[in-house]
């Protein structure tokens, strides 16, 4: 995806400018539908997935913001050792948490099915992949904070840039660039994010079986550090 804002001393009109493209694919989990949504005090026009029930691409009477995927290193991936429902971890055998979730799913015919599904979570993560004797836990960054939605709901309806700003400090959403642009002229493009606080980072390339205790230790608390760098202009000049 990419975006672009343009600062009212670059634009012919004088006027701020937003653009966004989102490269997204024609279904599946990247269908999204076009949003205008009007209340007392408030009109929002844009986009979000179906399903999610916040606009993720959105202008207002005052400001828009438009989202791209960023780089960030926010995932880490832990082979376990396994027997049955335990697993070690520091040098000990814990018990898995075992839980289930059913889901309907629609069948070729139309109908719906209820399929169960039992998970496994670990003090790394849920279990994610089990094949040939090989048992993978993740952990991401930033998906215990349970107040996205909110976050982009309080930057789609700020009315200055002071609130817009207060709204994207609270971290709440896990990723993406934002790209901003108001009626007053300020722009923005911000590096947005979460990322493990890692004691010993080890290489993308290096695939490790038995983490020490005290990196595999360090998982069992939402450790995170913002990843938080923005360029802010007024009327198009970089300050």
């Amino acid at each position: 995806s990419n975006a672009w804002a343009v600062g009212p001393s670059r634009s012919s009109s004088g006027n701020t400018l937003l653009l966004g493209n989102p490269h997204l694919a024609w279904g599946d989990l990247s269908t999204y539908y076009e949003i205008h949504l009007k209340a007392p005090g408030i009109e929002l026009y844009g986009a979000s997935q179906v399903g999610f029930p916040c606009l993720r691409f959105v202008f207002s009477d005052y400001l828009g913001f438009n989202q791209t995927v960023n780089t960030i290193d926010a995932m880490d991936i832990y082979r376990l050792t396994v027997d049955g429902d335990k697993y070690k971890f520091d040098g000990e055998w814990k018990p898995f948490e075992v839980s289930t979730r059913t889901f309907a799913v629609r069948q070729a015919d139309g109908s719906l099915k209820n399929e169960t599904l039992r998970v496994r979570k670990s003090v790394q993560g849920p279990v994610v992949y089990e094949k040939e004797g090989t048992t993978l836990a993740v952990r991401v960054a930033g998906l215990d904070r349970p107040f996205m939605m909110e976050q982009y709901w309080q930057m789609a309806t700020a009315r200055d840039f002071a609130g817009f700003k207060k709204a994207a400090a609270r971290n709440q959403v896990p990723m993406y660039n934002v790209v901003y642009a108001d009626r007053d002229g300020h722009i923005m493009y911000l590096f947005n994010g979460t990322v493990p606080k890692r004691k010993n980072p080890v290489p993308i390339s290096v695939q490790v079986s038995n983490f020490e205790k005290n990196t595999a230790r360090k998982s069992r608390k939402p450790m995170v550090k913002a990843v938080r760098n923005s360029l802010m202009t007024n009327a198009g000049t970089i300050t």
